[in-house]
């Protein structure tokens, strides 16, 4: 049965969807926090060894990671309300997967899904997907899975300055009113 579009949705207008800067300072926090540990079991492990163990060089490769992640969210967050995801009567776009509006008519099925993390599921067609020009990790990611995986695009929440749960209403009604999937399938 057909999901009804929601009344309180002006479906006529463009909707800008924003990271919120906050989750992302708490991001950079988490793993500037992540990579002091691992500096102070580093420095705590090489105190009572001689020479490089494989455990101060697992220490050492997860604080250089944590490091460069809490410097990537940092500057994230530092950018302020950067808009990321925009919906409007022409189709769905997320700035972080690619430069193009992905029309309506080119989404099959949307689903909001929690596990690690929470995402936002569009199953495009085959013609959108092969068309689609993706950016950075989800280009690669697109290489790895490609002809093992659907033309999924995935839209991660959590940094967004709005719920999964929202903005899957959000853009399930868009679809709905412009000739998208009208459920969830």
């Amino acid at each position: 049965m057909p999901t009804p579009i929601s009344q309180d949705i002006d479906v006529t207008r463009t909707l800008h969807i924003h990271q919120s800067w906050p989750k992302l300072a708490g991001f950079a926090a988490l793993f500037a926090v992540l990579t002091v540990i691992c500096a102070v079991a580093l420095m705590i492990s090489a105190e009572s060894s001689v020479g490089m163990t494989d455990i101060m060089w697992v220490l050492f490769l997860s604080g250089m990671f944590f490091a460069v992640s809490a410097l990537y969210f940092a500057a994230r967050s530092a950018r302020g309300r950067t808009r990321v995801i925009t919906l409007s009567p022409e189709g769905y776009r997320d700035t972080s997967a690619h430069n193009a509006t992905i029309p309506w008519s080119e989404i099959t099925r949307i689903k909001a899904t929690v596990g690690r993390g929470a995402h936002l599921r569009l199953w495009l067609t085959d013609h959108m997907a092969e068309t689609l020009a993706l950016t950075g990790i989800r280009r690669f990611t697109h290489l790895m899975l490609k002809g093992s995986a659907k033309p999924v695009l995935t839209t991660n929440a959590n940094t967004l300055e709005m719920g999964l749960e929202r903005l899957h209403h959000l853009t399930t009604t868009y679809a709905a009113a412009h000739g998208g999937p009208r459920n969830e399938q």
